[in-house]
């Protein structure tokens, strides 16, 4: 089945679409030379608005023109796509019928896939099976018709091998953060940010110390003011001469102020 023109296509529509367009192109040069380099005054407003509508009509009519010559010349363009769109609806019903059914069959093998790769997960991912669940991992390519089974099984076993190789690098780093950092891998599975996130937890922890430090420190200062502050006690002492001056050596001895009751 082919579409056969009966209509002449090289002949039926002009090469091109002659007029006197020199011939108005060289009456419009010689008619809007005046206007070149045009200066409007306030004493020519009006005369200026009156050629800006004279030439704006002039516009209008070669629009005009242009639009009524494209008309013409879409019209039979118009009728052949709305003919050829119809047949291409005809075309389409059944493609959509079958491309529904195919795709019925597509989704039956897929899920039969998804339960072999679950069997494939299980079989493979070992003592990982509550850290690294299936959906974790899972590929849509996996459920693609030409992707094997024993490369999706290489992938599981390439994931168990990562994690085993990850958890030893997180028990070399020694850090206070191994529970959190291990969090973040089997979240992730990626080493790198593990290592940005034990970074992190670190440089936090050590702002936060520096700021107990800090805070420790204002305290001590306050609390050495504090001791710092005399206090005035008025009593009467009654003593020996001898107990007298040992009193007053202890004083002196211990920077304790005293003077005489006035």
């Amino acid at each position: 089945m082919e579409i056969i023109m009966k209509t002449d296509m090289e002949h039926s529509f002009p090469s091109s679409i002659e007029y006197n367009h020199e011939d108005i192109k060289a009456e419009l040069s010689m008619s809007l030379e005046k206007y070149n380099n045009i200066v409007v005054t306030e004493e020519g407003i009006k005369e200026a608005k009156a050629d800006r509508a004279k030439l704006n009509k002039l516009k209008s009519a070669l629009d005009s023109k242009r639009k009524e010559v494209k008309n013409l010349c879409l019209a039979p363009y118009i009728e052949f796509e709305t003919n050829i769109n119809e047949l291409i609806e005809m075309v389409d019903k059944p493609i959509k019928a079958i491309d529904v059914q195919i795709k019925e069959f597509e989704n039956i093998k897929k899920e039969s896939k998804r339960k072999d790769i679950e069997v494939v997960y299980c079989d493979n991912i070992e003592e990982f099976k509550e850290l690294i669940p299936l959906k974790s991992i899972f590929n849509n390519k996996w459920l693609n018709a030409t992707y094997k089974m024993s490369d999706i099984a290489l992938e599981i076993e390439s994931i168990v091998v990562n994690a085993r190789s990850a958890l030893s690098f997180i028990d070399s780093l020694n850090t206070e953060f191994k529970a959190q950092i291990t969090d973040i891998y089997f979240q992730t599975l990626d080493i790198n940010k593990v290592i940005a996130e034990n970074k992190r937890l670190i440089e936090f922890s050590n702002k936060q110390k520096e700021l107990e430090n800090t805070s420790n420190v204002k305290k001590d200062v306050i609390q050495e003011r504090e001791e710092l502050k005399l206090m005035a006690i008025e009593f009467r002492v009654f003593a020996t001469p001898k107990q007298f001056k040992a009193l007053k050596e202890f004083l002196i001895s211990n920077g304790i102020k005293y003077g005489k009751i006035k």
